[in-house]
C-alpha cells in the first residue's frame, strides 16, 4: 500500500462530494481508517468507510487502493461477532490481490484469515492458510521476518491440535529465521510463546534458558510487557517444579510491573497465578486475600467491558440517527427532481417510441444473458465431471506406477532363484530374504500409496523420526541392485556427510521420493552406463544428488516435468514404463516434508536431481 501522511486532509471536507477523487484521496481514506479500524467500538463506522474505499477505488480504477474496503469489513464483522460475514470479505481480500498480484496485501489476508481461523478454532483451515504462507516464493526469498511469524503461527496451529511434534518444528524454524534476521523483538515474542510450549510439554530446562535470556534482553531494551509475560512463565515453571517460594518471587515481581503499567488484565493474571500458588503451598490466608484482589480487578474489567458496549451501542445509534437524516435529504432532492421531471414530459413523449424500441432490445439482452449464464454453469458441470474422473484416473495410474518397481523386483530375485536353486544355497537363502522382504515393502506400499493422495488435501499425518542418511542410500542402492545389474548399469555412491549425522523427516515418504529418482535414473540411462548417488551438505541443508548420463530432457519440455501428467519426448532406453507420474509425487512428498526437489539436464548428456531437506 502507498504510504501517504495527507494528515491536513483529515482537516479539510474529506468525504464531501465536491472533493477531487483521484488516488491520494483514497489513499487517505485508508491511512484514516486504519486508525479507526483500532477501536472496536467503530465497527458500523469501520463499514461506512469501507463503503467509501471500495465505491471510490473502483470508480478510478484503483484496485489496490479499493479491495481495502473488503479487508476492513472483515475486521468490522470480525469485531460485529459475525465470524462468516468477515471470513467472505476477507476471503474477497485475498482473492483480488492474488489476482493482481499484490505481494503484501496477499500476506496481510493470510494473516488476517489464520488469525480469525484460529480464534474460531477452526484449526485444520488456519493451517492450510499459514502452509500457504509458509511456501509462498516472494516470503522465503525477499521476506524472512513475515515467514517466521507465519512459521509461529502455523507452530501454535499445531500446538492447539495436539500436534506437538510438528508445532515445536515450526517453533524452531520461526527461531532459526528470526535469529538470521537480529530481530530482537520477535525473538522475545516467539521465545515466550517457546517457554509457554515447552513448560506444558515438561521440558523445564529448555524453558528456563529461554525465560532468562527474554528477561535479560526485556529490561535492556525497557519492553515491560514482554517482560510481565516471562515473569509469569517463570513463576509457572517454579510452580510446576514445587519451588514455591521461588515461583512467589517472580509471580510478585510480575504483579509490580502489572502495577507500573496499570493493566487491569496483567493484573488479574497475576493475581490468579499467585492465588494458586499459595493454595498449593498450603498458604490458604493468602490465597484467599489474592482471590479477593482477583474478584475486584475482574469486576473492574468487567464495568470497563459494559462501559465499552455502551460507547458501541451509542456509536450504532448514532449511525442510524445519520442515515435516517440522510433519507430525509433524500426525500427532499426526489421532490426536487419529479417537478423538473414534469418540466420536462413534453420532450419525454418524443423519446417514448425510442424507449420502446430500447426496452424490447434490453429484454432480448437480459434473455440471451440468462441463457448464456445457464450454459455456463452447464459447462461447469462438465468440466467438474472430468476433473472427478481425472482425478479417478490418476489414482489408478499412481497405484500401478508405485507397486511396479517391487512386482519387477520379485519377478528378478526369482529369477535368480531359479538359476541357484541347487548349485547355490547362499544365494537361494538371498534371494528367499529379498524376495520376502520386498514382498512385504510392496504391500505396505499400498498404504502409502493412499498416503501420498492424502498431501494433496493436506490431510496426511507426518511420521517424524530420526533417520540416518547414508544407511538410507546404501540399503536403496542395494534394493536397485538387480536393476541396475539387467542393464549392465553401475551405482556409484559417495558421501561427504560425517557418519554422526542424522535428520528428522518422515522416513516411508523420504524413501518413496528417492526410488523414484533412483528408478528414473536407471529407465533412463543407456545400457552398460553409470548412476551416481551423492549426499552433501550446504550449509543447514542436505541434499541428496542422482545423476545419469541418459538421454536427457529438452529444454523446452523441462517446465512440465513436475505437472501430474507430466511427460516429455524422451523415452526409457529399454522399453521400460513410464506413466508421467513419479516426479508429480516427488515433488508432492518435497512440499510436504518442506524441502525442495530441482535438476539440471541437457539432452543426450543425462540430468541430475537433487532433493534437498533442512539438517
Amino acid at each position: 500500500m502507498r504510504k501517504l501522511l495527507l494528515l491536513f486532509a483529515l482537516a479539510t471536507p474529506l468525504f464531501s462530494s465536491a472533493q477531487k477523487i483521484d488516488i491520494a484521496y483514497v489513499d487517505s481514506l485508508i491511512y484514516f481508517t486504519q486508525y479507526l479500524g483500532m477501536d472496536e467500538s467503530k465497527a458500523d463506522s469501520l463499514i461506512l468507510m469501507a463503503d467509501e474505499i471500495e465505491e471510490k477505488g473502483f470508480a478510478i480504477d484503483y484496485k489496490l487502493g479499493a479491495i481495502y474496503g473488503y479487508r476492513f469489513k472483515g475486521w468490522a464483522y470480525d469485531y460485529k461477532g459475525d465470524y462468516d460475514k468477515a471470513i467472505e470479505f476477507m476471503l474477497k481480500f485475498l482473492s483480488v490481490a492474488q489476482k493482481e498480484d499484490f505481494k503484501d496485501e496477499i500476506m496481510m489476508a493470510y494473516g488476517d484469515l489464520g488469525g480469525l481461523y484460529s480464534f474460531m478454532g477452526r484449526h485444520e483451515e488456519a493451517k492450510k492458510i499459514y502452509l500457504k504462507a509458509i511456501q509462498n516464493k516472494t516470503f522465503r526469498e525477499e521476506q524472512p521476518r513475515r515467514l517466521s511469524t507465519f512459521y509461529n503461527n502455523l507452530g501454535s496451529t499445531y500446538n492447539q491440535m495436539g500436534k506437538k511434534d510438528s508445532a515445536l518444528l515450526m517453533f524452531t524454524q520461526s527461531l532459526k529465521l528470526k535469529e538470521e534476521t537480529s530481530d530482537s523483538l520477535g525473538m522475545v515474542n516467539l521465545k515466550t510463546n517457546l517457554s509457554t510450549f515447552l513448560i506444558a510439554e515438561g521440558k523445564f530446562s529448555e524453558a528456563e534458558k529461554m525465560i532468562l535470556e527474554n528477561i535479560t534482553l526485556c529490561k535492556l531494551i525497557d519492553k515491560k510487557g514482554d517482560l510481565w509475560h516471562n515473569y509469569i512463565n517463570y513463576g509457572s515453571l517454579r510452580n510446576k517444579q514445587k519451588r514455591f517460594k521461588e515461583a512467589e518471587k517472580h509471580l510478585l515481581n510480575a504483579l509490580t510491573l502489572a502495577e507500573e503499567l496499570d493493566n487491569d488484565p496483567f493484573r488479574k493474571e497475576s493475581f490468579q497465578a499467585l492465588a494458586l500458588n499459595y493454595e498449593e503451598q498450603g498458604n490458604f490466608k493468602a490465597a484467599l486475600a489474592t482471590e479477593q484482589a482477583t474478584k475486584e480487578v475482574s469486576e473492574k474489567i468487567l464495568n470497563q467491558q459494559t462501559n465499552d458496549k455502551i460507547s458501541e451501542l451509542r456509536e450504532t445509534f448514532n449511525s442510524e440517527e445519520k442515515e435516517r437524516e440522510n433519507k430525509l435529504l433524500n426525500a427532499e432532492l426526489a421532490a426536487k427532481k419529479t417537478q423538473q421531471n414534469l418540466l420536462i414530459l413534453g420532450l419525454l413523449m418524443v423519446a417514448l417510441l425510442t424507449g420502446i424500441i430500447a426496452f424490447s432490445l434490453r429484454k432480448n439482452r437480459i434473455k440471451n444473458q440468462k441463457l448464456a449464464h445457464q450454459n455456463n454453469l452447464i459447462n461447469q458441470q462438465k468440466d467438474k465431471l472430468t476433473e472427478l474422473n481425472e482425478e479417478k484416473n490418476s489414482l489408478i495410474s499412481i497405484v500401478s506406477h508405485d507397486l511396479r518397481s517391487p512386482f519387477n523386483s520379485i519377478a528378478l530375485w526369482n529369477n535368480i532363484l531359479k538359476e541357484n536353486l541347487e548349485s547355490s544355497p547362499l544365494k537361494v537363502a538371498e534371494a528367499t530374504e529379498m524376495i520376502g522382504k520386498t514382498a512385504s515393502y510392496g504391500q505396505q506400499m499400498i498404504n502409502n500409496i493412499l498416503d501420498i493422495e492424502k498431501i494433496e488435501i493436506n490431510s496426511h499425518q507426518l511420521a517424524l523420526s530420526e533417520i540416518d542418511p547414508i544407511a538410507l542410500s546404501t540399503e536403496l542402492i542395494e534394493d536397485f541392485a538387480p536393476a541396475a545389474s539387467g542393464k549392465g548399469i553401475k551405482i556409484n555412491f559417495k558421501s561427504e556427510l560425517d557418519e554422526s549425522q542424522r535428520i528428522v523427516t518422515d522416513a516411508s515418504l523420504l524413501r518413496r521420493a528417492l526410488e523414484n529418482l533412483i528408478s528414473n535414473a536407471l529407465k533412463f540411462s543407456h545400457p552398460n552406463s553409470k548412476v551416481e548417488v551423492m549426499l552433501t551438505r550446504e550449509n543447514d541443508t542436505i541434499l541428496f544428488k542422482i545423476k545419469d548420463y541418459g538421454v536427457g530432457i529438452p529444454a523446452s519440455e523441462q517446465s512440465q516435468l513436475f505437472t501430474k501428467y507430466g511427460q516429455t519426448s524422451a523415452s526409457p532406453t529399454s522399453d521400460e514404463t513410464s506413466s508421467g507420474l513419479g516426479l508429480s509425487i516427488v515433488k508432492r512428498i518435497a512440499e510436504e516434508l518442506s524441502g525442495t526437489v530441482f535438476f539440471e539436464s541437457q539432452l543426450g548428456k543425462g540430468s541430475e536431481f537433487v532433493f534437498s531437506l533442512k539438517a
